[in-house]
């Protein structure tokens, strides 16, 4: 059977052994390192590469009824969130994902430090619309500008740290968080419809202003 089984096993042996010396390993041997195989990380190593390992592959030829042992079932659990990585094997998809989080990072940052004070200031503008509806309210029913916020029921502190202040000459309110600050300016057209105008004050710059609020040096 010893030579049954080299004869029918010239590829995994010589996988394992080399083309050299495939001839000279001890098969029965050589097959019972398949109790080996069911670690962690041996189970993850077979899963992701796509093929068993080659004791199992010998340890079947040397007898159609050898018991294999199961994989570790965890490794089935990581290996849910790995992708096929063919012959680069699971190391290598983990090494890939490295890079791709490395590259995204790389590019993404400077887009994100770029975006973030346009998000803070339509955040910061977000703020207001309870504000600015109620004075619009206020304004076509008495035709004037209340005296503060708290006469249309309003906070001039909000729960999130934020500030607003209201010019109880031309009805702007400026919102201002962590030293900036955005003033929102009314304009009435002969439809008597209000539209709210952002400009930038200390510690922000025109284009950081929303888009929902048109710019008013526009």
């Amino acid at each position: 059977m010893f030579h049954q089984a080299r004869k029918c096993s010239p590829r995994p042996v010589a996988l394992a052994a080399g083309r050299a010396r495939w001839k000279d390993i001890n098969l029965e041997r050589y097959g019972t390192q398949v109790t080996e195989t069911a670690g962690f990380w041996m189970s993850f190593h077979e899963l992701t590469g796509g093929y068993p390992w080659l004791t199992k592959r010998v340890a079947r030829v040397m007898g159609h009824e050898a018991s294999l042992p199961r994989r570790n079932r965890w490794a089935g659990v990581l290996v849910a969130m790995v992708p096929y990585g063919g012959r680069i094997g699971g190391a290598g998809v983990m090494i890939l994902y490295f890079y791709i989080i490395f590259f995204i990072i790389m590019v993404g940052l400077p887009i994100y430090r770029d975006q973030l004070p346009r998000l803070r200031a339509h955040f910061m503008y977000g703020e207001t619309a309870m504000a600015r509806s109620a004075l619009e309210d206020y304004y076509i029913n008495n035709h004037d500008v209340p005296a503060s916020l708290a006469q249309i029921g309003q906070k001039d502190h909000l729960d999130n740290g934020k500030t607003l202040t209201l010019n109880d000459y031309n009805m702007a309110i400026t919102v201002t968080s962590h030293n900036r600050s955005m003033f929102i300016t009314p304009r009435i057209n002969k439809e008597k419809h209000i539209s709210w105008y952002c400009t930038p004050g200390p510690g922000m710059q025109a284009a950081q202003m929303p888009a929902t609020c048109v710019n008013g040096g526009h």
